[in-house]
């Protein structure tokens, strides 16, 4: 069994304003993908609703349920029996401004599961915020990047600003 914290999924946004607002909901689904690190993720297996508390197993053919009863662990695991090790992924629903968009990808490990073992997952509300004009993000995050941090006691509601220096900065921008 093991734990890979080091996924690495970009969200694409478009038609950003002055203010925008990005959520997600605690709705998650989890899949196997034969996808390679750094290509467009593609499930391999069904999505599979999952709760804190519960494992999503992948059987001998290929498909996936998940058993056991939810709780507020705030961890759930997968479990590959399938015949090939793939990546571990989980989607949920994001919000920007008044558009919604289902079964975005939150994270997808950066190691395969190999057969008969577990993936603990945790889910980490932390992101990164970058902008980036030629839409080229398969080789990485671009420079500057600003960590938004929605974990633990921190604020779930996060003001950040692209200053005119090229900065990012905490808070709104000052008023002209």
């Amino acid at each position: 069994s093991g734990t890979d914290s080091h996924g690495t999924v970009i969200w694409k946004g478009d038609n950003f304003t002055s203010s925008n607002d990005l959520t997600w909901s605690n709705d998650y689904r989890v899949f196997g993908s034969l996808s390679e690190p750094g290509a467009h993720v593609q499930a391999t297996t069904a999505y599979q609703k999952i709760e804190f508390g519960q494992t999503c197993t992948i059987d001998e053919t290929g498909e996936t349920s998940a058993t056991g009863q939810p709780d507020q662990s705030g961890t759930f695991s997968f479990t590959n029996n399938w015949k090939d090790p793939m990546h571990v992924g989980v989607k949920s629903t994001i919000t920007i401004g008044s558009k919604s968009l289902p079964d975005l990808p939150l994270y997808v490990s950066s190691s395969k599961l190999v057969p008969q073992q577990t993936m603990h997952l945790t889910p980490v509300d932390r992101i990164s915020v970058y902008f980036e004009a030629d839409d080229q993000t398969i080789g990485g995050i671009p420079n500057p990047t600003w960590p938004v941090d929605f974990t633990g006691s921190n604020p779930k509601d996060v003001t950040i600003s692209y200053n005119n220096a090229g900065e990012w900065q905490d808070g709104p921008l000052p008023k002209d």
